[in-house]
C-alpha cells in the first residue's frame, strides 16, 4: 500500500528537515521544496497534503492558490500567530501555530491526508458520460451517499435494481450517472409512485411483467415523505428482488454536507447569470437551512435559494430572505433524528457533550477548524475536547 505523500514547502532548511523527519516517522512519504514555484513540476504526483510556511504563502500566494484550485490538495499553513481567518481567506485546510508541537501537527496531517484520499475516491466514482441529466455533474460529500455509490458499483449486472427515495432526491440522476454507464446490457427503467408503502408491490406488478422482473429492469420508486425514512424493503423482496439490489437514496435533510454544497453551487450559478456577487450564506442562514425538513428536497432547495438570491443585496444571504414552501415543517432541535442526539431520558452531561463533539468531527471529515466553527467554539477548545473524550 502506497504511503500518503506530503509536500513540505519551507525556505529554512532546518525546519524543512525537521518536518520531513517527523513525517517519515509517522509513515508518510515526503518531498521538500524551498518555494512553491520549485514544487510546480511535481504536483502531478497528487500529494495528499501540503505543509507551507505563512511567509512563503505571502510571497507566492497566487501560485499556491492556482495549484489548490487545480488539484484540491489540502494546505496546512505554519504560522507564528493563530489568526484563523487566514484559513478561510486562503482556502487552507488548517493552520498549525509555531513553535510546532509534533502531536499537534501529526493530527492535522492525518486529518488532511484522510480527507484528500476520500476526495480522490469520490472523484473516481464519478462516471464520464455525455448523457443529459438533471444536474451538470454527479457529486456528493455525504458519506452515506459515497457508500451507496460503492455498493451499487459492486452489484452492477446482477439482476433487477430498485432505487427508492422521496420526491426530487435525485433518483433519475443517480440511475443515469451511476447505474446505466456501468451496465453491459440494455435495461428498462420503470417509474413507480406510491402514496402508501403497502401499495408499492401492487403498483410494481401493474407496471412490469413479473416473469422478467429478475433481470434487465430498473425500478425507480418514488415514495411519500417519511420523517424517519422507515422504508420496508422486505416487502419488495417478496417479488423476488434481492435485498442487496435495493438501494435507498437519503432525503436532503439527512445529507447536510450535500445540502450546503448545492447551496454554494446554486449561488455560483446565479452569480454568473446576474450582475450580483453574493459570496455565500451567513452562519444563521446555514443553521436555518439545516433545521428544515425539505419535503420537496432538491426542487424546493433550488426555488428557495433562487428567491433568496433575488431578495438579497448584501454579500451573504441572510435568514430573513430564506422563505420555505412549508414553514411549519421545522424540526424541533430536541427530537431531530438527523442530528442523532435525541434526548428522551436523563443522561450525564458529559455524554451529551461527547456525542456533539464526535458528531461535528465526523460530519466535517476530521477538519477540526470547520467543526469548531460549526459548534461556535474556539479551535483550541475543540482540540482539548477531542483529546478529553479520546476521539483523536
Amino acid at each position: 500500500m502506497l504511503k500518503p505523500l506530503v509536500f513540505v514547502i519551507e525556505k529554512e532548511q532546518a525546519l524543512s528537515k525537521l518536518f520531513c523527519n517527523w513525517l517519515k516517522e509517522w509513515s508518510y512519504e515526503t518531498i521538500e521544496f524551498s518555494s512553491v514555484n520549485n514544487s510546480l513540476p511535481y504536483w502531478e504526483r497528487l500529494p495528499n497534503a501540503i505543509i507551507v510556511d505563512l511567509k512563503t504563502v505571502n510571497n507566492e500566494k497566487n501560485i499556491l492558490i492556482d495549484q489548490y484550485n487545480k488539484f484540491k490538495t489540502p494546505i496546512i499553513c505554519v504560522a507564528h500567530y493563530t489568526d484563523y481567518d487566514i484559513v478561510e481567506r486562503n482556502n487552507f485546510f488548517d493552520i498549525c501555530p509555531f513553535p510546532v508541537e509534533p502531536k499537534h501537527l501529526k493530527q492535522i496531517v492525518k486529518n488532511a491526508t484522510k480527507y484528500h484520499v476520500l476526495l480522490l475516491e469520490n472523484k473516481s466514482l464519478q462516471p464520464s458520460n455525455n448523457k443529459e441529466c438533471t444536474t451538470n455533474n454527479y457529486f456528493t460529500r455525504d458519506e452515506d451517499m459515497i457508500n451507496l455509490v460503492k455498493r451499487v458499483k459492486e452489484r452492477l449486472n446482477e439482476g433487477c435494481y430498485v432505487i427508492m427515495g422521496e420526491r426530487a432526491v435525485g433518483k433519475t440522476t443517480f440511475i443515469k450517472k451511476i447505474i446505466l454507464p456501468g451496465l453491459k446490457k440494455v435495461y428498462k427503467i420503470h417509474t413507480v409512485y406510491s402514496e402508501n408503502m403497502n401499495d408499492i408491490n401492487r403498483n410494481i406488478i401493474n407496471k412490469i411483467d413479473m416473469k422478467s422482473i429478475s433481470s434487465k429492469n430498473i425500478l425507480e420508486i418514488r415514495i411519500p415523505t417519511l420523517k424517519d425514512q422507515d422504508y420496508d424493503i422486505y416487502k419488495i423482496e417478496e417479488l423476488g428482488i434481492k435485498k442487496e439490489n435495493i438501494f435507498i437514496i437519503p432525503p436532503l435533510r439527512k445529507r447536510p454536507n450535500d445540502l450546503l454544497y448545492f447551496v454554494s453551487s446554486l449561488i455560483t450559478t446565479y452569480n454568473k447569470s446576474t450582475n450580483k456577487n453574493i459570496k455565500g450564506i451567513s452562519p444563521e442562514t446555514e443553521q436555518k437551512l439545516l433545521q428544515y425538513m425539505w419535503p420537496d428536497n432538491f426542487e424546493e432547495l433550488k426555488v428557495t435559494i433562487e428567491k433568496a438570491f433575488i431578495l438579497e443585496n448584501s454579500e451573504l444571504i441572510q435568514p430573513d430572505h430564506i422563505i420555505f414552501n412549508y414553514p411549519q415543517l421545522f424540526e424541533d432541535s430536541n427530537t431531530a433524528k438527523r442530528e442523532e442526539l435525541v434526548i428522551n431520558k436523563l443522561v450525564p452531561l458529559e455524554l451529551i457533550k461527547k456525542k456533539i463533539i464526535l458528531y461535528a468531527y465526523e460530519k466535517c471529515n476530521g477538519n477540526i477548524f470547520m467543526a469548531a466553527r460549526r459548534l461556535n467554539i474556539g479551535r483550541a477548545t475543540m482540540y482539548r475536547l477531542l483529546h478529553k473524550y479520546n476521539i483523536i
